[in-house]
């Protein structure tokens, strides 16, 4: 499986929005995609576990298994953010 995860601060509103796609094939081209909003200005994204479990459960659905790796890509991250993001993130 593959994610993808961004976190888009539009400041004339007053949430931040994330963007979160998984991908449940086996050449990787369909991707279920998810949205949720949270406090604006916060990269670290809060709610995640919530986001990977709706992946796995589609995952699963379509599979009757679980994927045997998963490879994320995350945007939007500073090196000065890097190891709160890596430390908070990767327990979902």
């Amino acid at each position: 499986m593959i994610v993808g995860i961004d976190v888009n601060h539009d400041w004339k509103r007053e949430k931040s929005s994330v963007g979160f796609v998984a991908s449940y094939d086996r050449e990787f081209v369909q991707y279920n995609s998810f949205v949720s909003f949270q406090e604006r200005g916060k990269e670290i994204v809060h709610g995640l576990e919530g986001l990977m479990k709706k992946a796995l459960k589609r995952f699963f659905h379509m599979w009757d298994r679980l994927p045997r790796q998963i490879v994320v890509f995350r945007d939007g991250v500073s090196n000065s953010q890097l190891a709160a993001v890596q430390d908070k993130e990767t327990r979902a």
